[in-house]
């Protein structure tokens, strides 16, 4: 994810940020939104795919370890956990 991921979302906003999109025609800045709207699309997908369940995953094992790693239940759709009874 911090090696991989991240520094390649960063990286397409560093890239987009040094486009000079007032050198392009109306044909050209057609085609550097559409590339940018396919790129988005796929950062959407990856974010669903890999955040979000690494975000849960990191989640679940915070609960985990400050309740003294004893077994857990959802309490809510929050992601909170406790400990079950």
């Amino acid at each position: 994810m911090a090696g991989e991921l991240i520094p390649a979302l960063e990286a397409e906003g560093h890239r987009w940020a040094l486009e000079d999109l007032d050198r392009l025609d109306d044909e050209g800045l057609a085609h550097a939104l559409e590339a940018r709207a396919a790129t988005v699309l796929r950062w959407k997908e990856v974010y669903r795919e890999e955040f979000i369940p690494f975000a849960h995953g990191v989640r679940q094992l915070g609960c985990f370890y400050n309740d003294a790693c004893v077994p857990l239940i959802p309490t809510s759709s929050s992601g909170c956990c406790r400990a079950s009874a």
